[in-house]
């Protein structure tokens, strides 16, 4: 282990190319950190770690086709920082969780708060079907049947709505 103490980070906002993160103000300035950022410099493809004591945040730019999201955090992993993704305040797991995860658990705060802003009577998972389908009716309204793309608008309705009504199995095989 390269640094001193551990400590946990939060993925704030991730897309190709660049990761920023949250990090306890206290720690910024801590060797394991320091070693990280160190060591982040040096992994080819990173081309900047800029770190921002006023808002406790941390922008990792890097080149994609060279370096991605699991090369990063294995290097910040192995400084002994850990890197968890934020969700809506929140905090999640202590372990690394892939880019997919931190999507679906993302989509199911999102659910969770329309569920609870409607009682129940609604979620993301009836509202994205809704949605489409209604777009779907107003190009078929303003467009007629001329080649229209209504029908794929209706199609995704429909196969989302299938298909997000849907038990997961993966939570279950786990």
């Amino acid at each position: 282990m390269m640094g001193s103490s551990h400590f946990s980070v939060e993925i704030l906002h991730a897309s190709p190319g660049r990761i920023r993160l949250r990090i306890p103000k206290q720690y910024l300035d801590d060797p394991t950190f320091l070693q990280a950022e160190q060591a982040l410099t040096k992994l080819p493809g990173v081309s900047m770690v800029r770190k921002n004591p006023l808002t406790g945040s941390v922008v990792i730019s890097f080149e994609p086709e060279t370096v991605g999201f699991g090369d990063i955090f294995e290097v910040a992993t192995a400084a002994g920082i850990i890197i968890e993704p934020s969700l809506g305040g929140q905090r999640a797991d202590a372990e690394i969780r892939p880019l997919d995860q931190m999507i679906t658990a993302f989509w199911q705060s999102v659910d969770d708060r329309i569920r609870e802003g409607t009682r129940g009577s609604l979620d993301a998972r009836t509202l994205l079907p809704i949605g489409l389908a209604a777009l779907a009716v107003r190009e078929l309204l303003a467009t007629g049947f001329t080649a229209a793309p209504w029908y794929v608008l209706l199609w995704y309705s429909f196969d989302s709505f299938l298909k997000l009504r849907k038990p997961e199995a993966s939570s279950n095989q786990r």
